[in-house]
């Protein structure tokens, strides 16, 4: 019996090495970059900061005092009087609301104002998930991708092995349809259907199974089958399953990741269509506190909380605004005249003008609309405590879904991490013994599959960690 020597071991070996190693660092354009992006170009953003710096200017016009009244009078005959004859009046009044009325509504237009600049807070932090969730699903997309094209060229190197041991041998010649790269399912089926039964004529005790590649396995580890063989053909013909596969399976990747690359463009305000290019590493995110110390800073902290907790001490400063309301208001004024010299009487003693102050003070008479307003306040403050019970109980709950994800994640991460090295460590034994005997080829293609899927595992465990501490950052408003 001829020992037969292995088959491209050396190069298949490298193929399966350069397959499993983690890819090298890569310029590329990184989360911060997009992160910065968002915050800088953002239409959204833009107009909640807007909003916010709008609700800053309410703060002087509620805590001014309401502007003066001036009225005039200009007599087109003049009225006699004593002092002479009355030509014009003028009178200027100040209105003062009760002590302290314009402090409550300058400190509810400001706390409101600072409400404003929480909800930005909340809408930038939700903005910031986005973008980063967006980059680590194109990231996922980039690096199936890449480990794709790894699995397809060492599935080419399986088909070059297949395709010697078909060819080299003591009968027959391989088919010029399995010759040249390019090939169809169809024309490799063609093919295995004419070569196959070409060289099994002649063979004792062979039968249809035999054409098919159903050999026993002490027949396979004893008898080697001749090139051009049932099983060889077999072999290509999974192969070419595969490749096709594989291919196909990279231009949907494709698609899904120009989708992806407008989504994340849009995050950030650029066009659709810009180029998105990737670092291929990617950087670990770690928790910014530990858990116990994370849920009192989301407590005090937190976007939403704050928001609330403005909206709370704008709401107690109307109210303290509606008591003061309902009390007197006083006006301070002067009252101006001019006369001119009657012509009957003497101008000794006579004076040309006449100043008077004057005092005005409002009476609130009408209480029900006071009581009412106090009472409407008082209400929206009750709710508000309420939606703040509800939004603590919501933020705790999903913190404790972030930590869970982000367990989950190192565990999965760790765990397949272990599994694709004990797969390719498998993947190398079988494909020696396939080069040198033929053997376990199915079992070869089923390892392939599951050290890819092994391996893009791992890449979705490592962004699905980052991505639950992006939600914790979210949480604590960053």
């Amino acid at each position: 019996m001829i020992k037969r020597k292995p088959l491209f071991g050396p190069a298949l070996a490298a193929a399966i090495l350069v397959f499993g190693l983690p890819a090298s660092k890569a310029a590329g354009q990184t989360l911060e970059y997009f992160v910065r992006a968002a915050e800088d170009e953002s239409p959204a953003l833009k107009a909640l900061h807007n909003e916010y710096l709008a609700a800053l200017k309410k703060a002087p016009q509620a805590g001014g005092l309401p502007d003066p009244q001036l009225s005039a009078g200009i007599f087109l005959r003049p009225m006699e009087r004593y002092m002479g004859d009355q030509t014009a009046g003028l009178q200027v009044m100040q209105m003062f609301p009760w002590f302290g009325t314009l402090g409550a509504a300058g400190r509810e237009a400001a706390a409101m104002a600072q409400a404003r600049f929480e909800a930005w807070r909340e809408a930038r932090s939700g903005l910031f998930f986005d973008v980063k969730a967006n980059w680590h699903a194109a990231y996922v997309l980039d690096r199936e991708i890449s480990l794709s094209r790894g699995a397809l060229a060492l599935l080419h190197s399986l088909e070059n092995i297949a395709r010697t041991r078909f060819a080299v041998g003591g009968s027959g010649a391989m088919p010029d349809a399995l010759r040249g790269p390019e090939r169809t399912g169809k024309t490799l089926a063609d093919a295995g259907s004419a070569g196959g039964m070409g060289s099994m004529a002649g063979m004792p005790g062979t039968g249809a199974a035999a054409g098919t590649g159903a050999a026993s396995p002490a027949m396979k580890g004893s008898m080697p089958m001749p090139a051009g063989s049932g099983t060889g053909l077999a072999d290509l013909l999974l192969l070419r399953m595969e490749v096709l596969e594989l291919e196909n399976r990279l231009e949907l990747l494709a698609d899904d990741r120009t989708v992806a690359a407008a989504r994340l463009n849009s995050a950030v305000g650029r066009d659709p269509r810009d180029p998105v290019t990737l670092p291929e590493a990617l950087h670990r995110a770690e928790l910014p506190a530990l858990p116990e110390e994370t849920i009192e800073i989301i407590d005090r902290a937190n976007p939403m909380l704050k928001m609330l907790e403005s909206e709370g001490h704008a709401l107690r400063a109307k109210e303290s605004m509606d008591r003061k309301m309902g009390l007197p208001m006083f006006g301070l004024g002067l009252q101006v005249e001019t006369f001119r010299p009657r012509t009957d009487q003497e101008a000794h003693g006579r004076t040309k003008g006449m100043l008077m102050p004057m005092v005005s003070v409002s009476i609130p008479l009408w209480r029900k609309k006071y009581a009412a307003a106090i009472d409407e306040t008082r209400l929206l403050m009750k709710g508000l405590e309420d939606r703040e019970r509800d939004v603590r109980n919501r933020l705790s709950v999903e913190y404790e879904e972030a930590l869970a994800r982000f367990r989950d994640a190192e565990r999965r991460d760790t765990l397949y991490a272990e599994l694709a090295g004990l797969a390719r460590q498998a993947l190398d034994l079988l494909t020696a013994g396939y080069a040198t005997a033929g053997r376990d080829f199915e079992e070869i293609l089923r390892l392939h599959r599951q050290l890819l899927d092994l391996h893009l595992k791992q890449v979705e465990a490592g962004a699905d960690r980052n991505i639950a501490v992006a939600l914790v950052e979210r949480l604590i408003g960053e």
